[in-house]
């Protein structure tokens, strides 16, 4: 049957359904993180949120404050979306101590998110 036909091929073929991933779902605390390991945990649940994410997708920062630092640059993300409906903030060190918690890389001091090739 040609149509039942036609309706298999559209269903093989469709475009999953976006998805959002909150940065909650995979760890993050809002509040004023107030240690460097609590900044860098959210770090990286923004990070995992980020590379969990598949074509089309929505990355969340729900409605409130995340105290963060850089977990590591992101590479190749295709068409996700980084939705902040909160605020993503700078975890800042005691006075002298950012060389030991923030990353250094080339020369620099890393940004709080770094994406390369992507689209």
């Amino acid at each position: 049957d040609p149509s039942a036909m036609r309706m298999l091929f559209a269903l093989l073929w469709a475009p999953a359904a976006a998805r959002e991933l909150s940065i909650t779902d995979f760890g993050a605390v809002p509040g004023g993180a107030n240690n460097a390991t609590a900044a860098f945990e959210n770090g990286k649940a923004l990070y995992d949120a980020l590379r969990a994410a598949r074509k089309g997708d929505v990355v969340v920062v729900p409605s409130q404050r995340f105290v963060m630092v850089p977990y590591a640059p992101l590479y190749g993300l295709e068409h996700v979306e980084l939705r902040l409906e909160g605020c993503l903030a700078a975890y800042e060190p005691p006075q002298g101590e950012h060389a030991k918690v923030w990353p250094f890389y080339l020369g620099n001091f890393e940004s709080l998110i770094t994406i390369h090739l992507s689209s």
